[in-house]
């Protein structure tokens, strides 16, 4: 028997109509102040894009005050940068999430820097321990 491709788009369609049912019931009841005071759904609706807002100008504060980034005005714009710091928490960050050597492979830092340039290798040392490689020797990790 031959299916009908306008039944799928018909369920389609049916789906979508429940799901933004169930969501304005669950919006009508969370916000039930705003749809009784005559708000209705436009009301509502500012006030999520109005909490997003507030929601990410907080966490841009607080990666500044982490010294994460550095913002600049430009016009009305807000010009956001990466600082060092960030950087290296970003890097940090991406190589905890790269996904594992595959089983018997294992990755070797093996490093040869000067000791007049003793802080690179404290630092280079420290990245290592916090990307949590183990330290087989003074320069091999």
């Amino acid at each position: 028997m031959k299916k009908n491709p306008g039944t799928k788009t018909l369920l389609g369609l049916l789906a979508r109509y429940a799901v933004s049912g169930l969501t304005m019931a669950i919006e009508m009841q969370r916000y039930q102040k705003i749809y009784l005071g005559g708000g209705g759904h436009q009301q509502v609706a500012e006030l999520k894009i109005f909490k997003n807002r507030f929601t990410r100008r907080e966490k841009i504060n607080q990666l500044r005050r982490a010294k994460f980034i550095t913002t600049k005005k430009q016009g009305d714009r807000l010009i956001i940068t990466l600082s060092n710091k960030g950087r290296v928490a970003s890097l940090l960050y991406s190589l905890r999430q790269a996904s594992p050597a595959p089983r018997g492979y294992s990755t070797l830092v093996i490093f040869d820097i000067p000791e007049d340039v003793s802080r690179a290798r404290r630092i280079l040392r420290q990245f290592l321990k916090q990307g949590e490689f183990k330290q087989l020797q003074k320069s091999v990790w």
